[in-house]
C-alpha cells in the first residue's frame, strides 16, 4: 500500500520539482509543473506565488500581472513574496509605459512595496518603496523614505554587496551625490567581479538619475570592463614582406588593447589579425568569445589554411582558450559571402549585447587597410556595419607593404555555386494560442471573430509589412526581412491579445499568445504546391522549433535574433535571457531570449 501524500506534500514536491526546472534554465517546464499542482491545489499561495513569479522571470510581464489578479494574489495582504512580487510586476510595467500612465503604474508599485516593508521591515522593499514613490512624481516623499531605509541597514552597509549599494540609492534619492558615489564603489569592492550585480545597480541609478534630471556622467567609473568586437584582413606569416612589419602590428594591437581594456572580446579566428587580436587579448587576461560563420573544418578550409599550416596551429590555440565557441550556422559554405556577413552581425551583436547587459561600453577594434568593400562582407564592410551605429572604434592601419602580396585567399565566391540559390537573411516569427486545443466547438467562431480577426488586423495595419504570412487553426508564420519589423510585429501581436476580453467573448480566460523567432540564411524557392514565393531551410525548422518552448504571453527568440536585434534597433528592446532549453522534437539545446519593449528604462 502507496503512502498516502497530502497536498500540502504534493505542492512542495512541485515546488521543488519548478525549482530544479528552473535551475536548468526551463522555465516553461517549471511552470507547467506548476500549473498542473494548482489545478489539484488551487488556494496554495505558494504556488500561486511561484507559478506567477516565473511567469515574471520569463519575461511575460503582461500575462505574469494577469496571472496575479486572476489567482487573487492582488487581496493577499500578510505574505511579503506576494506582496513584493506585486510591486515588481507593477514596477516593471510602469518602467515600459510613459507619463501619466507610468506615474500611475508607479504608485500602484509603491503602494504594494509599502504593504511589504510593513510587514518585513526588510530593505529590499523599502527600497523600492522609496524609488517608485519618486517615479510616481514624489520626491520628497522618495526622499524621506529612503532616510528611513537608511537607518534601518546599519553595519551591514559594511559587509554586504546590495545593502551597500542600497546605502548608495537612498543617497542618491536624497540628491547626496558624493555620498552616493562613495558607496557604491565601497559596494563594487565588496563584491568585485559580479558585473551583473553591478549592472542591475547600474540600472537603477540611471532611472533615478533621469527622473531628478541629474545628470549621470559620474556612473561611468563603476562600469565594468568593456565589450569588444574585433575584425581584420587575412594575411600569411613573414616570408613576402619584412618580418618587422608583423612586430609592429603586435606592438600596436597590444598597445590598442590597453588603452580599450575589454573585459570580453567577440569574433572569428581567421588567419592574420583575427588571430593575433586574440592571442594579444588572451595575455592581458580578457575573455575570448569566438563565432564561426559555419562549420569548423570548412572554415579553416576558407580562412585560415590558405595562409599557412602555422596558422592552423594557432586557430586551435586560440579555441582552447576560449571562454565560449558558437558557430553562426551548421551547414557547410556554399559559396555565397552572406554567411560571412550573417556570422559578423553575430558576433557584432553578441559584443553589444554584452555591453547592454553589464551596462558598459561596446567597441570595436580593426586592422584595416582603409579600402572601402561594396559586398556584403570583409573587414571594409564591417568597420562601415559598426560606424552605423555610432559606437566607439579604434582602427589599426595595416602597412602597404603587408597588403601588397597577400596569400591568396580561396574565399573568392560572391555568389552561390552552380545549382545552389542564394541565400537570404529572413526573420521569421511562429505563434499559437495556448490553450486553443481544449476549445469546444462552439468557441471556435467566438475565437476566430475575437482572437484571430483583431490580431491579422494589428499586423496588417502596422508600417512595416511582412514577406509572408500562413495561418492554420491558431497557428501563425511570419516573415519578415528584417529584425526590427519582425521584433515590432511580434510585440504588437502579444499587446493586441492583452487587450482582448476573453471572458465577454465567451472563451476561457487562460488562454494565451505566445510567440518564437529566429534569424538566419533561408532558401527562397517557389512552392510547387501554392505558386507563391515561400522559405526553406534549417534556420525556418529552428523558429518553429521556438515556439512549443515558449512562455505564455511571451516573445522568446535565439540567441542569434537576439545579438542582429542589438545592431538592428539599439535601446529600443529589451533582451533577457531565460535560460538554455531543449528544444522540441529533440532538436537541440538553444540560448533563448525575452523580448520586450525597453520602454523609459529598465530596473532589475
Amino acid at each position: 500500500m502507496g503512502a498516502i501524500i497530502s497536498p500540502r506534500d504534493d505542492s512542495q514536491s512541485a515546488l521543488d520539482r519548478a525549482r530544479a526546472f528552473e535551475k536548468g534554465g526551463d522555465l516553461l517546464a517549471a511552470y507547467d509543473v506548476l500549473a498542473e499542482a494548482l489545478a489539484d491545489a488551487p488556494h496554495d499561495i505558494d504556488l500561486k506565488h511561484r507559478a506567477v513569479l516565473t511567469l515574471a522571470r520569463a519575461g511575460a510581464t503582461a500575462h505574469a500581472r494577469r496571472e496575479y489578479l486572476r489567482l487573487g494574489l492582488n487581496d493577499v495582504t500578510d505574505h511579503v513574496d506576494v506582496l513584493a512580487l506585486g510591486g515588481r510586476l507593477l514596477k516593471d510595467l510602469a518602467l515600459t509605459a510613459t507619463h501619466e500612465t507610468r506615474r500611475a503604474l508607479a504608485r500602484e508599485s509603491a503602494d504594494m512595496y509599502a504593504k511589504a516593508y510593513a510587514v518585513s521591515g526588510d530593505y529590499y522593499p523599502g527600497i523600492n518603496l522609496a524609488t517608485m514613490t519618486l517615479l510616481a512624481g514624489d520626491p520628497a516623499g522618495a526622499a524621506d523614505r529612503a532616510r528611513a531605509v537608511l537607518r534601518g541597514i546599519g553595519e551591514a552597509a559594511h559587509r554586504d554587496y546590495y545593502a551597500a549599494a542600497t546605502a548608495a540609492e537612498a543617497h542618491l534619492l536624497q540628491g547626496h551625490l558624493t555620498d552616493a558615489d562613495a558607496l557604491f564603489a565601497q559596494a563594487i569592492a565588496l563584491d568585485s567581479k559580479d558585473f551583473t550585480a553591478h549592472a542591475s545597480t547600474l540600472r537603477q541609478f540611471g532611472v533615478i538619475c533621469r527622473a531628478l534630471n541629474i545628470a549621470s556622467g559620474w556612473l561611468d567609473r563603476h562600469r565594468p570592463p568593456r565589450a569588444l568586437y574585433y575584425c581584420g584582413h587575412m594575411f600569411a606569416l613573414p616570408g613576402q614582406y619584412p618580418p618587422d612589419l608583423l612586430s609592429e602590428l603586435g606592438r600596436g594591437i597590444d598597445t590598442a588593447l590597453a588603452g580599450i581594456r575589454p573585459g570580453a572580446i567577440f569574433g572569428a579566428l581567421a588567419a592574420g589579425s583575427d588571430i593575433m587580436i586574440a592571442e594579444a587579448a588572451l595575455r592581458q587576461g580578457a575573455e575570448l568569445h569566438v563565432i564561426l560563420p559555419m562549420r569548423e573544418e570548412d572554415f579553416i578550409r576558407q580562412s585560415v589554411a590558405p595562409f599557412g599550416e602555422a596558422w592552423i596551429a594557432r586557430f586551435h590555440a586560440c579555441l582552447r582558450h576560449a571562454a565560449t565557441y558558437r558557430l553562426a550556422t551548421h551547414e557547410p559554405f556554399l559559396g555565397d559571402d552572406s554567411i560571412f556577413s550573417y556570422g559578423t552581425e553575430i558576433a557584432m551583436g553578441l559584443a553589444v549585447r554584452h555591453a547592454e547587459t553589464l551596462e558598459t561600453v561596446a567597441h570595436l577594434l580593426a586592422v584595416w587597410d582603409s579600402v572601402p568593400v561594396s559586398g556584403p562582407a570583409g573587414t571594409g564592410a564591417d568597420v562601415a556595419r559598426w560606424q552605423g551605429t555610432a559606437r566607439p572604434a579604434t582602427v589599426i592601419p595595416l602597412s602597404a607593404a603587408m597588403r601588397a602580396k597577400p596569400a591568396p585567399s580561396v574565399r573568392t565566391h560572391s555568389a552561390p555555386r552552380p545549382g545552389n540559390p542564394a541565400r537570404k537573411l529572413k526573420a521569421m516569427l511562429f505563434g499559437d494560442v495556448r490553450g486553443f486545443s481544449k476549445l469546444e466547438e462552439s468557441q471556435i467562431q467566438p475565437f476566430v471573430e475575437h482572437v484571430l480577426t483583431p490580431l491579422s488586423e494589428e499586423l496588417l495595419g502596422l508600417p512595416q509589412q511582412p514577406d509572408e504570412v500562413a495561418t492554420w487553426g491558431d497557428g501563425l508564420y511570419v516573415v519578415y526581412d528584417d529584425i526590427a519589423g519582425a521584433t515590432a510585429g511580434a510585440l504588437a501581436l502579444l499587446r493586441r491579445f492583452s487587450e482582448i476580453d476573453l471572458t465577454a467573448a465567451g472563451l476561457p480566460n487562460h488562454l494565451a499568445l505566445r510567440i518564437g523567432g529566429h534569424a538566419g540564411p533561408v532558401i527562397p524557392l517557389t512552392d510547387p504546391f501554392m505558386g507563391t514565393l515561400n522559405f526553406f531551410g534549417t534556420h525556418v525548422t529552428l523558429a518553429a522549433r521556438i515556439e512549443p518552448v515558449t512562455m505564455p504571453g511571451s516573445f522568446y527568440v535565439s540567441e542569434p535574433f537576439a545579438a542582429q536585434l542589438g545592431l538592428a534597433a539599439p535601446g529600443r528592446y529589451q533582451t533577457n535571457y531565460v535560460g538554455q532549453t531543449e528544444l522540441a522534437k529533440k532538436f537541440g539545446n538553444v540560448r533563448l531570449f525575452a523580448v520586450n519593449d525597453a520602454g523609459g528604462g529598465y530596473l532589475p
